[in-house]
């Protein structure tokens, strides 16, 4: 799919044929821009220009049609041209996105932001997976990363509840906060307002972001052909030329994160469970 920027008018060259490449002699065009709901950006109506016969259409969907709702930070725009042939009309459609210029917003999709995530690089060692990735794929890594990261239980602190001269101020990492944790969501810190998301403890942040990091690693790894968990694919012996490989019989605990991951957060995350009667 083609991406345009969020805002800017997007000008398609659509040759009229059908689905099997057949020209059509079109004698008159309707066209309208709908979203990825179905609504009409651009309502229908007909190209006053357009001349019965030719071969191609110029369609230019101006900026305002582009403009994205927040928060969305990406859309889908379709273009569908409604061509008479012979008293019948077929569709025609060219489908394209467009998407804001900073995709990853920090409390939204994200832990941290493009720049923050490439600078933060620097301090993981052997990051073949993100190191041999393009950018698209690393802003969907780390989009993706951030849904397994909050499929996880925290119990993450909140030191800000307390002022230090109160004989409730706990410090850092010893209590749990309305949104993980204790009797919140359940440990998802997906439901953190990104304003509040922001106020929490910088070592719970930056142990958030590593771990980001680590998984989209991993995620981009597992993508170009870096990493295989021979273990987690149940392998109990791995043997090449002199060298072999055992493994444990047991099967090694399936987390929602990769190993990496979970280690940077292994202050944070909990597994307990709770058992309730409905």
């Amino acid at each position: 799919m083609d991406m345009y920027l969020g805002g800017t008018d997007v000008t398609s060259h659509i040759v009229l044929a059908d689905d099997f490449g057949n020209p059509l002699t079109v004698d008159t065009l309707d066209y309208e821009v709908v979203d990825q709901t179905g609504a009409a950006v651009v309502a229908r109506a007909p190209i006053a220009d357009f001349v019965a016969g030719t071969a191609n259409v110029l369609i230019v969907v101006p900026s305002s049609a582009n403009t994205l709702t927040p928060p969305n930070v990406r859309e889908s725009r379709r273009i569908n041209l409604y061509c008479v042939v012979a008293g019948n009309t077929l569709l025609i459609t060219r489908l394209y996105a467009v998407e804001a210029n900073a995709v990853l917003v920090t409390g939204e999709n994200s832990f941290q932001t493009y720049d923050e995530a490439e600078l933060l690089s620097l301090e993981i060692p052997n990051l073949n997976g993100w190191n041999a990735s393009v950018y698209r794929e690393k802003i969907a890594a780390l989009m993706e990363a951030r849904v397994r990261l909050c499929k996880m239980n925290y119990n993450i602190f909140n030191s800000n509840m307390w002022s230090q001269d109160s004989m409730n101020f706990i410090p850092e990492g010893t209590r749990v906060t309305p949104w993980a944790g204790g009797m919140g969501y359940g440990g998802d810190i997906s439901y953190i307002p990104p304003e509040v998301f922001a106020t929490l403890p910088p070592r719970f942040l930056k142990a958030l972001r590593l771990a980001q990091l680590a998984e989209a690693n991993y995620i981009t790894g597992i993508a170009n052909g870096q990493i295989v968990d021979k273990q987690a694919q149940g392998l109990v012996e791995d043997t090449v030329g002199e060298s072999k490989q055992v493994f444990s019989r047991g099967m090694p605990l399936k987390q929602q994160v990769c190993r990496e991951a979970a280690r940077y957060l292994s202050t944070y995350i909990t597994y307990n469970l709770r058992t309730a009667r409905a």
